[in-house]
C-alpha cells in the first residue's frame, strides 16, 4: 500500500512536473516569438556623414540671404515655394553645448529637417531655461552664448528657427504683481498692462541681441524666420469660462474696467444698455457702468447680453495680438513673420486673423493624469489606434482651421508614447498635410533634455529624437511633405463665415456658441462638409459671404486617400509619388491590389517613398519604413497596456520588425537592409520583382536602389 501510494504520488508529481515544463516551454516559445520580432534598433546621436538615406543639408542661411516671406498664401525664399518640416526643441534642448551643437544640427538637417521652434525656453532657470538661476529675473549670459552658437549651427545647415516669445514665463512672480488664476499668466497676460509691458521689454531683450557669431540681431537674421507671440493662449482656450469666472480681484477689476469702457462705447448710457439686455432676464440693478464693473450670471444672461460679452473679448484678443505683432515689426525692427497663438474656435481664429500666418496644435491620446498634473507615476492612455477612430481623429480639426489667404501650419503634433500604434504619427501627419497642401508642421517634441543627446532608449511621452517609432520615419516625412513627393489634393472649397445679416463678429459668436472651438464640427453642420469629405478637399474659411469651389492641378500627381473602417478595425492608404499603408496589416494586400503582403504584426506601419524626388517607376532610389511597435527593453505595462508609470524601461530602445512582401517596380533594383546608421547591414534577395521583409534583417529600413 505505501509502495502504491508512494508510486501513485510520484507519477502526480511528475504529471504536474510535465505539465508545468509544458507551460514554461509555451511561454518561452512564445517570448522568443515576441523577442524575436522586437529588435534593438538605436538610431545614433552622432550621425553618420556616409548615411545611404541622409538628406542633403539645405543652403546655409547667411546674414544676407533671402527671408521667409508669404506670398500668394504660402511660405517662399525669393519666388520659391518653401515647406517648413521640423521639430520643436522644449527647455535645455534649446541650449546644446558647443561640443555638442555641431551634432544635433546636423543630425536634424540629414532627416530632413529645416526648422526649429525654440520651445518653453522662457520656462524655467538655468540650465533648463534662459533665466538666471538665481533670481530668474536676468537672461543667464553662458544660456545666450549657447542659444546663439546653435541657432549659428543650424543656419550653416540651411534650418530656420521659430523663437516663441512667452510659452511658460510667470511675469506676475517677478513683478511682485498678485498670482493669477492660470499657470504662465495665460488668459490674465492678455489684457493687464504691466505683464504685457514685461512681455515686450523680453522680446526687446532678446530680439534686438546681437548674436555675435552672425555678426546681426535676432531681429534682422533671416536665420529667425517666424517669432511666435504666445503659447496656446486665449479667451476661448480650455477652461477658459472659469478662468474667467474666478480671476483675483486685481485682474477681475482691469478686465471689468476695459468691459465697462466698451459698454459705454457701444451704448452711450445705463439706460440703453439695460433696455438691450433686459430681454429674457431678471432686473438689473443700478450703477451698472460704474467702476465695479458688471457682474455677469450664467444662468440668466440674455442672447445680447452673451453676444456682447464675448464680442468684446474677442476685439481685446484681437487688440492684444494685433498690438504685440505692430510692437515687434515696428518698434524693434523685426522682419522675421510672426504669429500669435493657435485657433480656437471662430472667435480664436479672428483674433489671429491679421498675423502673417495661421497656426494649430493637436495630439492623439495624449495622456492623462487622473491625481497631480503631470504625476509621472500616475498616469494613463487608450490603446486607441487612431485609424480606427476617424471621427475623432485629430486631422479633420487642424484641417479645419485654416483661413484663406494665409499660410497654415500645426506646429505641435504627436501621437505619444507608449502608445501601440505610436508609429502611425509622422506618417500620417506628412501625408495628410501635404495631401492638403500646407505649409509648415512641426513634431513635438525632438528632446526636453539639457545635455542628453546620446541617449539610446526612449525617455517618456513625447521625446522623438531616440525613438525609432518616430524619428525612424522623419525621413519618409521630408520625401512626403517637404519635398512635395506625395502631391495634394485638386479640389479647394471656401467657406464663407459671415452671414446675410449682421456683422462679422455677430455672425463668429453665434457659430462660437454654437460649435465651441470644433471648426470641424461647424464645417459638418453650416456646410455638411464631412470628415470623408476632406479626405479629398481642402477647405479654408473666409470672413465674407462667399463659397466657393475650384479645381488646382497639383504640382505633381494628386495624392489620394482613402480611409475604411470595418468591423472596428481601420486602415489609413495614401496612394500618390509615395505611399503610406497604417493599421490593420490584413487590410494591406486589398487596399494595394496585393502588391503588399503583412502576415506580421497585426497592426503596422509601412512607407515607400522616392529619395531622388524622381516618379516611382522611374527613380533609382525607394526607401521603405516598416515597423509596428516600439518599446524600450524592460519596459513594464500594465495589465490593460494602459500605463508603464514609472517602469519605461531602459536601453536599449527596440522596434517590432514587420513581416511580408512588397512588390517593387520594374528594373534592375538592389535591395539592401540598412542598420541605425542608414549603412548596410546585409543585401535582401528580390525574387520575380518581390522584396521580402523578414525580422531577420533587424531593420525597419529597406533601400532599393538601380
Amino acid at each position: 500500500m505505501i509502495l502504491h501510494r508512494l508510486r501513485r504520488s510520484t507519477n502526480i508529481q511528475w504529471s504536474r512536473l510535465f505539465i508545468i515544463l509544458v507551460c514554461i516551454m509555451i511561454v518561452f516559445i512564445c517570448s522568443r516569438t515576441v523577442a524575436d520580432d522586437f529588435v534593438p534598433f538605436v538610431i545614433p546621436g552622432k550621425p553618420n556623414a556616409d548615411s545611404l538615406i541622409a538628406a542633403a543639408p539645405g543652403e546655409p542661411i547667411c546674414p544676407g540671404s533671402e527671408r521667409l516671406v508669404v506670398r500668394s498664401g504660402h511660405f517662399c525664399r525669393d519666388t520659391e515655394r518653401v515647406r517648413l518640416w521640423g521639430v520643436n526643441l522644449s527647455f535645455g534642448a534649446n541650449f546644446p553645448k558647443r561640443e555638442d551643437a555641431p551634432y544635433v544640427a546636423a543630425r536634424l538637417a540629414a532627416a530632413g529637417v529645416n526648422t526649429v521652434r525654440c520651445h518653453h525656453m522662457d520656462t524655467a532657470r538655468w540650465p533648463r531655461g534662459l533665466w538666471n538661476a538665481k533670481d530668474g529675473k536676468t537672461i543667464e549670459p553662458e544660456a545666450l552664448d549657447r542659444l546663439d552658437f546653435f541657432i549659428d549651427q543650424l543656419a550653416r545647415r540651411g534650418i530656420c528657427v521659430n523663437i516663441n516669445l512667452h510659452v511658460g514665463r510667470a511675469h506676475s512672480e517677478y513683478l511682485g504683481l498678485p498670482e493669477t488664476n492660470r499657470q504662465y499668466d495665460k488668459i490674465s497676460n492678455i489684457f493687464t498692462p504691466a505683464l504685457i509691458d514685461a512681455q515686450k521689454q523680453f522680446a526687446r531683450e532678446l530680439l534686438t541681441h546681437t548674436n555675435p557669431y552672425r555678426k546681426v540681431r535676432y531681429a534682422d537674421d533671416p536665420a529667425v524666420a517666424i517669432v511666435e507671440i504666445t503659447n496656446e493662449n486665449s479667451f476661448f482656450m480650455w477652461s477658459s469660462e472659469p478662468t474667467l469666472r474666478t480671476l483675483p480681484p486685481y485682474y477681475d477689476q482691469i478686465l471689468q474696467k476695459k468691459f465697462n469702457a466698451w459698454l459705454r462705447e457701444r451704448y452711450g448710457s445705463s439706460e440703453r444698455l439695460r433696455t438691450a439686455w433686459a430681454n429674457g432676464t431678471r432686473p438689473l440693478g443700478k450703477d451698472l457702468l460704474t467702476s465695479g464693473g458688471v457682474t455677469v450670471y450664467a444662468d440668466d444672461e440674455s442672447p445680447q447680453r452673451v453676444t456682447d460679452r464675448m464680442r468684446f473679448l474677442a476685439e481685446t484678443e484681437k487688440q492684444y495680438f494685433d498690438g504685440m505683432r505692430s510692437f515687434i515689426k515696428n518698434d524693434l525692427g523685426c522682419k522675421a513673420l510672426v504669429t500669435g497663438t493657435i485657433v480656437f474656435g471662430p472667435l480664436g481664429l479672428y483674433a489671429q486673423s491679421d498675423m502673417d500666418f495661421i497656426d494649430a496644435h493637436a495630439y492623439w491620446q495624449h495622456p492623462r493624469f487622473p491625481g497631480r498634473p503631470w504625476d509621472q507615476g500616475n498616469w494613463l492612455i487608450s490603446q486607441k489606434p487612431m485609424t480606427d477612430y476617424p471621427t475623432e481623429a485629430t486631422l479633420f480639426r487642424l484641417a479645419a482651421e485654416r483661413l484663406a489667404g494665409k499660410p497654415f501650419t500645426v506646429s505641435e503634433y504627436n501621437h505619444p508614447a507608449p502608445l501601440d500604434s505610436q508609429a502611425a504619427c509622422i506618417p500620417m501627419i506628412a501625408s495628410f498635410g501635404a495631401a492638403q497642401d500646407w505649409d509648415g508642421i512641426w513634431l513635438y517634441t525632438y528632446s526636453h533634455g539639457t545635455d542628453d543627446w546620446y541617449r539610446q532608449n526612449m525617455n517618456g511621452f513625447f521625446d522623438i529624437d531616440t525613438n525609432p517609432a518616430k524619428w525612424g520615419f522623419m525621413r519618409a516625412g521630408t520625401a512626403i511633405f517637404r519635398d512635395s513627393g506625395l502631391g495634394h489634393v485638386d479640389r479647394f472649397e471656401l467657406f464663407g463665415l459671415r452671414e446675410p445679416s449682421g456683422g462679422l463678429l455677430v455672425s463668429l459668436e453665434r457659430l462660437h456658441r454654437k460649435y465651441d472651438r470644433n471648426l470641424a464640427q461647424m464645417l459638418a453642420g453650416e456646410a455638411e462638409i464631412s470628415w470623408r469629405d476632406m479626405l479629398g478637399m481642402a477647405v479654408s474659411l473666409s470672413f465674407d459671404r462667399r463659397k466657393e469651389s475650384k479645381r488646382v492641378r497639383p504640382d505633381v500627381s494628386p495624392a489620394m486617400i482613402e480611409w475604411i473602417v470595418e468591423d472596428g478595425r481601420g486602415l489609413y492608404h495614401v496612394q500618390g509619388n509615395a505611399g503610406v499603408l497604417i493599421g490593420r496589416t490584413s487590410r494591406f494586400e486589398q487596399a494595394t491590389d496585393e502588391d503588399i503582403r503583412i502576415s506580421d504584426p497585426s497592426f503596422a506601419v509601412l512607407t515607400y517613398t522616392p529619395l531622388d524626388g524622381m516618379p516611382v517607376g522611374s527613380g533609382s532610389k525607394i526607401l521603405i519604413t516598416a515597423c509596428g511597435r516600439c518599446e524600450n527593453a524592460g519596459m513594464k505595462f500594465s495589465e490593460d497596456r494602459r500605463t508603464v508609470g514609472r517602469n519605461w524601461g531602459g536601453p536599449p530602445v527596440q522596434i517590432e520588425t514587420v513581416t511580408g512582401t512588397v512588390a517593387i517596380p520594374e528594373g534592375q533594383w538592389k535591395c539592401e537592409a540598412l542598420g541605425p546608421d542608414g549603412m548596410p547591414k546585409r543585401e535582401v534577395p528580390i525574387s520575380n520583382g518581390v522584396l521580402k521583409l523578414s525580422p531577420e534583417y533587424g531593420t525597419m529600413w529597406y533601400l532599393l536602389t538601380q
